[in-house]
C-alpha cells in the first residue's frame, strides 16, 4: 500500500493491513506484481505518480491542485510515448493538462480522467464545457 498524505502524518489504515510506505520524489517501487510506481515531485503539496504496468501500459495520477514540478522524467520510459491514462484535477489545474499535452506526455490517445471534482466545481453544463475543452471526461464515483 501506498499512502500520500497532501500534508500531514501518514494515513492511519485498519488493523491488519500491511503498513504502507512512501515513494521519495524520483524513485521506483516495484510491486509484486510488476508494476512500478514512481513518485513525483509535484508543484504544490502532494505526489504524483506515474505507474507502469508489466505490459507497457502507463498511468500518471496527480494529487489535487497538483502539476508535476518540471516535466515528467523520461528516463524511465519513450520519452515520445504519451500516457495511456492520466488522472487530474483537469478544473483546478487546467494548465498542468496543457503542460502536458505540450509536452508530448498527453497524446491524441491518452484517456484524461478528472479526478478530485469536489463542491467547488461547477456542475451540469460548465462541468462539460470544462472538461470537453480539456479533452476529459468524468467518471461517476
Amino acid at each position: 500500500l501506498l499512502t500520500h498524505p497532501h500534508d500531514g502524518p501518514a494515513v492511519e489504515l485498519p488493523a491488519g493491513l500491511p503498513a504502507a510506505g512512501r515513494v521519495a520524489d524520483g524513485r521506483v517501487l516495484t510491486l509484486l506484481g510488476g508494476h512500478r510506481v514512481r513518485a513525483l515531485a509535484m508543484d504544490a503539496p502532494g505526489t504524483g505518480y506515474e505507474v507502469t504496468a508489466p505490459g507497457g501500459e502507463r498511468l500518471l495520477y496527480l494529487p489535487p491542485g497538483g502539476a508535476p514540478a518540471g516535466l515528467p522524467d523520461t528516463s524511465g520510459r519513450d520519452a515520445t510515448a504519451p500516457y495511456d491514462l492520466v488522472a487530474a484535477d483537469v478544473t483546478g489545474r487546467p494548465d498542468a493538462v496543457a503542460r502536458l499535452r505540450a509536452s508530448g506526455a498527453i497524446g491524441a490517445s491518452t484517456d484524461i480522467v478528472a479526478v478530485h471534482l469536489d463542491h467547488d466545481v461547477p456542475p451540469g453544463a460548465e462541468l462539460d464545457r470544462r472538461l470537453a475543452a480539456a479533452g476529459a471526461r468524468a467518471v461517476p464515483d
